[in-house]
């Protein structure tokens, strides 16, 4: 399920601010990815575009500062609603829970805010499942398809 949220009209969000950190495009400073575990499985055997990828993500991070937010890049993803997890690294300690996500599309982020902060100088993991769109060769970003005519047969 696919949850395009209005600045002004969600709580997540510092009452609809975009925090001075983004204003830029940049990620905040306080979390570090280290290690990101990608699983893309594009769907190209059906009739014809669009083709639609199912995908999962596991990001290793390093949190440099306390935050009670994960901020990632964004663009023309649906998150699957129920597949968000965060987990302690390598540590038993515990972990704050996931209250909700909203995306800022003008700047390309999904904030997700936690019940509390992360530990400065702890490793986390933060999953997340995904459904996009396999993208055309004709915008060349990303994971896209084309097609090419051979023997009067498009393949």
């Amino acid at each position: 399920i696919y949850f395009d949220l209005l600045l002004e009209t969600n709580p997540l969000y510092n009452n609809g601010v975009v925090p001075k950190s983004m204003e830029d495009g940049r990620l905040p400073p306080e979390l570090d990815p280290v290690h990101y575990d990608l699983e893309i499985r594009p769907d190209i055997y059906t009739d014809g575009p669009p083709f639609i990828n199912n995908g999962h993500v596991d990001i290793t991070f390093h949190a440099l500062d306390a935050t009670n937010q994960i901020v990632l890049n964004y663009r023309a993803l649906t998150l699957v609603e129920g597949s968000m997890t965060l987990e302690s690294y390598n540590d038993t300690g515990p972990v704050p829970s996931i209250l909700g996500y909203g995306v800022l599309p003008d700047v390309e982020f999904v904030v997700v805010t936690l019940s509390g902060d992360l530990e400065p100088d702890h490793f986390y993991v933060f999953g997340v499942s995904f459904v996009s769109t396999l993208g055309t060769a004709a915008n060349r970003a990303g994971l896209y398809w084309d097609s090419y005519e051979k023997d009067g047969e498009t393949r």
